[in-house]
């Protein structure tokens, strides 16, 4: 049985393509490189050794003001966070307080990592007890504060830098 002929496809490049012309440019230059302090981008190190990218050294005002206003969102989100932790063990029974303090006891311990603690943890959520909407609510309040804490900590370290820019 004879192959039938199938026409290939040809891909034309309108102008010249040079698989060895130059890239574009990198975004920055090569060499010492910074995470700024205040917005978290990658920056070119500067030789005076303050931690900020070019954007947030040329407007140190807006960068101070954001660093302020990410403070007081992480301030408003904590409250709400705490609210949130306090209404739902408000709404709990004593039963369920019980055991989410004996909880909150083994976790204090650190025996949270053990298999067993671990084990009733999501079974008690999956199974939608008291308990586990309290555990639930648990979750949510520690990933709530962890991020939180992780935000303020970003916005402490950019205004050490722009206090540092100035005394310079």
């Amino acid at each position: 049985m004879a192959l039938s002929h199938r026409p290939s496809i040809r891909l034309r490049a309108r102008g010249r393509v040079d698989v060895f012309d130059e890239p574009d440019p990198p975004a920055l230059p090569l060499g010492r490189r910074i995470t700024c302090r205040v917005c978290n981008a990658p920056g070119a190190a500067q030789d005076d050794a303050v931690l900020l990218c070019d954007v947030c050294r040329a407007d140190v005002s807006a960068a101070r003001a954001h660093c302020q206003y990410v403070l007081e969102a992480c301030t408003a989100r904590a409250d709400a966070a705490g609210q949130a932790w306090l209404d739902a063990q408000a709404a709990a029974d004593d039963a369920a307080l019980g055991r989410l303090r004996k909880a909150e006891a083994a976790i204090a311990a650190g025996r949270d990592t053990d298999p067993v603690f671990v084990a009733t943890w999501q079974r008690e959520k999956a199974a939608g007890t008291p308990l586990g909407a309290l555990l639930a609510a648990y979750e949510v309040y520690t990933t709530k504060m962890r991020l939180t804490a992780t935000q303020r900590q970003q916005a402490a370290r950019g205004l050490a830098e722009l206090e540092q820019m100035e005394e310079r």
